[in-house]
């Protein structure tokens, strides 16, 4: 993503337009990584990986059955992994 593409909210801050705040929602259960690059207008590169992380958060705490089911489904994939190895 380029930072051409943000927004300044009221307190100067680094902000996806709702637009975009609605696609990179839609690719938060996919759990891609998001890289940031190109001229930061004038903000620390840091404020836009925290943005970006809360947009993150804001889905992972959205639906708790989701969350549950994901780490039970990572804990049966990567269980007898583990005990193989060990």
């Amino acid at each position: 993503m380029f930072p051409s593409l943000y927004l300044t909210n009221k307190k100067g801050y680094p902000v996806l337009p709702r637009s975009l705040q609605a696609l990179v929602k839609r690719f938060v259960p996919l759990d891609v990584q998001v890289i940031v690059e190109g001229r930061n207008r004038g903000h620390n590169a840091n404020f836009y990986q925290q943005y970006l992380n809360h947009l993150w958060q804001e889905h992972d705490t959205a639906d708790p059955v989701k969350q549950y089911a994901k780490v039970r489904f990572f804990l049966y994939i990567y269980i007898p992994v583990y005990i193989y190895l060990f």
